[in-house]
């Protein structure tokens, strides 16, 4: 892909209101979603989430991580 990723560019709180409207993530049937956003000073967005998963011996753990943010051309 050529689209720029600019997710170390956005502050998190402007991040963390799409991280929300997620599901759970027992109930996630994906492992990746999109949300659209407008981000003060960026403009139209569309952020990528996907679900990551770790496992330490008997322990599982999931969260919603950021795997891009890209600036959308009108």
């Amino acid at each position: 892909m050529d689209e720029e990723n600019i997710y170390s560019k956005v502050p998190e709180e402007l991040i963390q209101p799409l991280r929300e409207t997620l599901p759970p993530l027992t109930e996630a049937t994906n492992a990746v979603y999109e949300r659209w956003a407008e981000i003060p000073s960026f403009g139209r967005v569309v952020v990528t989430f996907k679900k990551f998963t770790h496992t330490h011996h008997k322990s599982t753990q999931s969260f919603w991580t950021v795997e891009r943010v890209v600036k959308v051309k009108d």
